[in-house]
């Protein structure tokens, strides 16, 4: 004969819809009344049962309860016919021996509450309904109480750590019936009924890479990075330092968590003044009020030099190192910056103050400094150094090719002026190189092109009255194109088209006072080309032939 398993056996009841147990349901055709126990109690409910031999249901608080003799839940269990898993509509319900909460006692209340870490009111309130409220927030105590408030009572929930100010008064003073089950008691106007979580875990420091409790201050001890959150835990503070690369982390008064590569104004304290619960898991100690449990991460990759191509450390000021090119990024490595330079190649990179980068073809103003000046770790990768407060890491580009004048059709440096000397045409341009200036003369058929100051471009006819200056003058890099020289500050690199044709003007009359008076020269092998030439080269910026 089936019998009942009598160990925390509650009694058999009938069941409908709603049902009796109905926060959770499953069926298996293997069930038992131990396999419902494990489900119920690994979900932490305070009540299980099974029914018509297969079905298992969970939950706080039976409903609409009607006992039964116990043989109407005789049907036996699918996974096991020596138990009983109640019947037909015929419910066998159990309480979890893990989940009976002890009670403590009938204590006087005060407006500085016996518990004062969580406060609820409902006018549903149940001693169950207040239990699960405060063990799902995994405090060690919880207790209901009646208000009377504008004549009315109010029910009330308390849950906390401590019991505080305790004074115990007779049970007879709870007894005042719960708001929502007459049944139950919750308490009295000032009088709680407390209860003891059994399942509470007391709040503990998490020990893996805990290295101690500290005094913090204004000044924090970690002063890298800080985040808060209302679900912090140790946990998600490691995972915020350690994604950002820092060597330790801290947690703080419950919801904050600290990051950084030092431990600044170190004070130890004893590990009892970090153990207030954090925010997001109670049972982990996240510090305390100025106080912080701090770990060391073991994944920890020192700041350092970026070795390959390394030049030195050297200060830096307004008047910069590196003065060509400057960009500014939340993800700077040594890595982006040279990709930058070396793209619009300049012949020096360097990285300063996390996340500053700065080209150039020269070093300005150079006072090299300790490599130790330039630690503190690039925005975008803290495992490499990006130089200092005006402290500059500076690497040298291998495959910079140095500007130099364009040798094809060069005529040379000259010093340009207000009245141009090559004044026809003039255009300027971002991308401006030799070769795209020359494409614009050529192509309107002048006889020069020149170009100057890094993006402009002059076309003439003539180089009347121009003055030749050193080829180092007009040095400065091309826009479009760095290894290129376009001139300089009113320094203009000249070239000659060598398809220009020259533009016939007219017939004349010429007479003793001659029409061009500069140069004559007679030859019995004269040409056009010959006397362009002899007069090109004079400069004349007229030529003409006559018998």
């Amino acid at each position: 004969m089936n019998k009942c398993i009598l160990v925390d056996f509650v009694g058999c009841y009938m069941d409908q819809e709603p049902r009796t147990l109905n926060e959770k349901m499953t069926v298996s055709t293997t069930m038992t009344v131990d396999s419902c126990r494990k489900t119920c109690t690994d979900l932490k409910f305070k009540y299980y049962g099974v029914e018509y031999s297969a079905q298992c249901f969970c939950g706080n608080q039976p409903l609409n309860v009607r006992k039964m003799r116990e043989g109407d839940c005789l049907k036996p269990c699918a996974g096991d016919r020596t138990q009983a898993c109640g019947g037909s509509w015929r419910i066998a319900v159990y309480e979890n021996p893990q989940n009976i909460p002890k009670f403590l006692g009938c204590y006087m209340d005060q407006e500085a509450r016996t518990l004062n870490e969580k406060m609820t009111s409902s006018t549903a309130m149940t001693v169950d309904s207040c239990r699960k409220t405060c063990t799902d927030l995994k405090f060690k105590y919880y207790g209901v109480e009646m208000s009377l408030v504008y004549l009315r009572w109010s029910s009330q929930c308390f849950c906390g750590n401590q019991l505080l100010n305790v004074r115990k008064m007779r049970e007879g003073d709870c007894l005042t019936p719960c708001a929502g089950d007459k049944i139950q008691a919750c308490g009295g106007n000032w009088r709680i009924a407390v209860y003891e979580n059994p399942q509470y875990i007391p709040t503990a420091i998490v020990r893996k890479e805990f290295v101690g409790c500290y005094m913090d201050q204004q000044a924090r001890t970690l002063n890298e990075k800080m985040t808060s959150s209302t679900t912090m835990t140790v946990d998600s503070c490691r995972k915020t330092c350690m994604d950002l690369k820092f060597k330790y982390y801290g947690v703080e008064w419950s919801s904050q968590c600290f990051c950084g590569n030092q431990l600044l104004n170190v004070r130890k304290m004893r590990e009892g003044d970090c153990l207030k619960p954090c925010a997001g898991d109670r049972t982990q100690a996240c510090g305390g009020n100025y106080r912080i449990a701090v770990y060391e991460n073991p994944q920890y990759i020192p700041t350092a030099i970026v070795r390959k191509e390394f030049v030195g450390c050297y200060m830096d000021q307004q008047a910069r190192t590196l003065n060509e090119k400057m960009a500014s990024s939340t993800t700077m490595t040594v890595d982006s910056c040279r990709k930058t330079c070396t793209d619009l190649k300049f012949k020096y990179y360097g990285v300063e103050w996390s996340s500053q980068c700065f080209c150039g073809n020269q070093l300005l103003n150079v006072r090299k400094m300790r490599e130790g000046d330039c630690l503190k770790p690039c925005a975008g990768d803290r495992t490499q150094a990006c130089g200092g407060n005006y402290r500059i890491a500076v690497y040298e580009n291998p495959q910079y090719i140095p500007t130099a004048i364009v040798r094809k059709e060069f005529v040379g440096c000259y010093i340009d002026q207000k009245a141009r000397i090559l004044g026809e045409k003039m255009t300027s341009h971002t991308a401006m190189t030799v070769n795209s200036c020359r494409k614009t003369c050529s192509d309107l058929n002048f006889k020069y092109y020149g170009v100057e100051y890094i993006s402009q471009c002059f076309c003439g006819y003539d180089l009347i009255h121009a003055i030749k200056v050193s080829e180092e003058d007009c040095l400065t890099p091309c826009a479009g194109d760095r290894t290129q020289a376009c001139g300089g500050s009113w320094r203009i690199a000249v070239y000659e088209n060598p398809r220009y044709i020259p533009q016939f003007v007219g017939c004349f009359v010429d007479q003793e006072a001659r029409t061009l008076n500069g140069k004559m020269t007679s030859s019995r092998t004269m040409t056009v080309d010959t006397c362009r030439k002899t007069c090109t080269d004079l400069k004349f910026m007229f030529y003409g032939v006559e018998v």
